[in-house]
């Protein structure tokens, strides 16, 4: 897949952009399929005004055993059967949205339909770039996929970071019942990816246990996220209910200053795994979801200056990549911070509400199952609000005891008087024999908040639960 010098003059442009792919039986386990090749004209000026780009209105599809293995040419259309000889071009100054087409062409006969569109991909920071020719009636279809990611600080002219090519073949035919009358549609698919396709960011290092003196398996990561039971907002959930105490596993506080409790609500959410996760229905998610961590007081809308609401929001995607399941943390986290005025405690008006958008230093990061998840910060986000520094860690840490784990989330973020530093934890219990499949039990929480005291020196304060005590 590149682009070169044009040398056919069929295609207008002095560039032709060139992609070309086969797969032979033996080689990959799955069907073959004939050799196919995608070529369409493009040209670019990067010293003209606007620095436009041109897709040509021609696109030649060639695949050894279809149309005698002469190419097939298509036409630019503006929906199919409407031809289109205008100039498709693109400038600097043009907004192009992901998730959108780009161009369609068509053969004479109208046999032959293709679009190239540009999607979403893991994050703000990367997109896929998809070339599809298919058969008009959709019995038969192949595309070409470029994943790439757009750099910190990019600039125009800089490169883009290939993250690596997919192809997909898919066959469809009508299905018929017993009766021999039409059914539905029976459809094939065959994919081969290259070995880097949205690969970036997976951790070297491997575990054939889901916890080991030095980290978790990147399996029991993911459960640590989507086997979390979907509490309500009223903090229902005992380890949810944390008390003032000395230290994170100390002696609580009988007469603790304001506030003397709090609550804490953790979530993940998504259409296409368990609404309440537990060892009876807990289905592992496939597919992008969010995470959601909320730290307030009583209600989890309630605020007082003495305590900071504090939510922060990501989205995980979990699945499978190169025959192993895989989950990603991701580029952009984002934080919430509710601070109503001391005069008029339950006004939750916009205007108090402080929100940051904070980025991967590292980018994102993925975990195979089978992955050594280490001890220690995994990911750190950083952004800024207004002039001041935003800073959340993701950590891992090991249990009270020898079959738990501690996920800790280190927030230092600026709110109105002063700034927040906070680490929220959440404690799991392994059990033996865990695998994949099987939901984790969150057993205990705390939340360590540090602020100036009167004389200016910092003061730290400690809640956590105790789900053992009489409540």
């Amino acid at each position: 897949m590149g682009i070169q010098p044009s040398t056919d003059s069929a295609f207008q442009q002095p560039y032709t952009y060139r992609a070309h792919a086969e797969a032979q039986p033996g080689q990959t386990g799955k069907a073959a399929f004939n050799a196919a090749t995608w070529e369409l004209g493009l040209s670019s000026d990067q010293f003209a005004a606007g620095q436009a780009v041109t897709i040509g209105n021609i696109l030649r599809f060639t695949q050894a055993g279809l149309n005698g293995g002469k190419p097939i040419v298509l036409n630019s259309v503006i929906s199919w059967g409407s031809p289109d000889s205008s100039v498709t071009q693109f400038s600097a100054e043009k907004r192009i949205y992901r998730d959108g087409s780009f161009k369609q062409w068509e053969s004479e006969d109208k046999e032959y339909r293709a679009e190239l569109d540009m999607s979403l991909l893991d994050g703000p920071n990367t997109f896929l770039l998809t070339l599809n020719v298919f058969k008009a009636g959709g019995s038969e279809s192949m595309e070409i996929h470029s994943a790439w990611r757009i750099p910190a600080n990019w600039k125009s002219g800089d490169a883009l970071v290939k993250l690596g090519e997919q192809v997909v073949h898919e066959t469809r035919e009508p299905a018929y019942n017993g009766d021999g009358v039409i059914s539905g549609t029976s459809s094939s698919t065959d994919t081969w990816s290259t070995a880097n396709y949205r690969a970036e960011g997976i951790v070297d290092g491997t575990t054939d246990v889901p916890l080991n003196e030095r980290g978790i398996s990147g399996a029991l990561l993911s459960a640590s996220f989507d086997s979390l039971p979907d509490e309500d907002l009223g903090f229902n959930d005992d380890n949810g209910r944390l008390k003032a105490a000395s230290s994170p596993t100390g002696a609580f506080i009988e007469k603790a200053p304001d506030p003397d409790s709090l609550k804490l609500w953790e979530n993940s959410q998504a259409d296409n795994f368990g609404a309440r996760p537990a060892a009876d229905n807990y289905v592992p998610a496939e597919g992008t979801y969010y995470h959601e961590l909320k730290a307030g007081i009583d209600n989890w809308y309630n605020a007082t200056p003495s305590f900071e609401h504090l939510e922060m929001s990501l989205k995980l995607r979990a699945g499978t990549q190169s025959g192993k399941q895989v989950i990603f943390l991701p580029n952009e986290l984002k934080t919430y911070i509710d601070v109503p005025p001391a005069d008029k405690p339950d006004d939750h008006s916009p205007s108090n509400r402080i929100e940051g958008v904070l980025a991967s230093v590292d980018g994102q990061k993925g975990f195979h199952h089978d992955s050594l998840v280490p001890f220690g910060t995994l990911m750190t986000w950083q952004g800024q609000k207004d002039g001041k520094p935003l800073t959340v860690k993701m950590s891992l840490k090991p249990g009270p005891e020898a079959n738990q784990v501690t996920r800790c989330w280190t927030a230092a973020l600026p709110s109105r008087t002063r700034d927040l530093n906070r680490d929220i934890c959440s404690t799991f219990v392994v059990p033996s024999g865990w695998q994949h499949g099987q939901a984790l039990e969150r057993v205990s929480s705390y939340v360590t908040d540090t602020r100036p005291g009167d004389n200016g020196q910092p003061v730290t304060r400690t809640w956590r639960s105790n789900p053992a005590a009489p409540k």
